[in-house]
């Protein structure tokens, strides 16, 4: 019983994996998040005072909206959404590596290397591993934005009560994808795109 051995080699990376899992496990604090930031407030501020002890109010914390959401679609319910977003995230861990299999980083100097370089080169590997880590976050990102739209369109279908998004055998993708195509064209699945660059 004592003799439990691991693979030697996990088929998942460990950074994805934990990534993965610290996602997955804070997952209904980021949809209150959204549910905030897309202006959702169903509970009613509370009379509280400043530091300075002036009557003030205060909106409802994370928290309160998660006990929110726990109560009207019950404890799964916190976790709407999950699931285009875990995909999110690996698409952009496998396309950050594809990118950097062809573009690749520039390599680490030993620090007598690096003060033997002089200040144009200096210059010149810095303009190149700062645009090779612009042109590899862009990728990921328009790369892993139709999951992520569809990841946020199941989060504020909340807000409506709705279950296009969210919900039947393939957790909302195929009905996601369908109602995007229907309604915004091939475009829709890149909405949103400018603010997240």
């Amino acid at each position: 019983m004592n003799n439990i051995e691991l693979p030697a080699e996990v088929p998942i990376p460990t950074g994805l994996a934990l990534r993965l899992g610290a996602s997955f496990a804070f997952h209904p604090f980021e949809y209150s998040k959204v549910l905030i930031q897309l202006g959702h407030e169903p509970l009613a501020p509370r009379n509280t005072k400043t530091l300075l002890g002036r009557p003030a109010l205060a909106y409802p914390s994370v928290f309160q909206y998660c006990g929110h959401i726990r109560k009207r679609d019950g404890v799964l319910g916190m976790w709407r959404g999950v699931t285009p977003k875990m995909l999110s995230l690996a698409v952009q861990h496998l396309a950050g590596n594809k990118f950097n299999e062809i573009y690749p980083p520039e390599p680490e100097l030993k620090e007598e290397e690096e003060d033997a370089l002089t200040m144009e080169e200096r210059k010149e590997r810095f303009i190149k591993i700062t645009l090779q880590a612009i042109a590899c976050k862009m990728t990921c990102v328009v790369v892993s934005q139709p999951l992520q739209v569809l990841a946020i369109r199941s989060m504020a279908e909340f807000v409506g009560g709705e279950d296009k998004f969210s919900g039947g055998l393939t957790m909302g993708l195929y009905g996601g994808v369908v109602s995007i195509l229907n309604e915004n064209g091939i475009l829709g699945f890149w909405s949103g795109l400018i603010p997240r660059m």
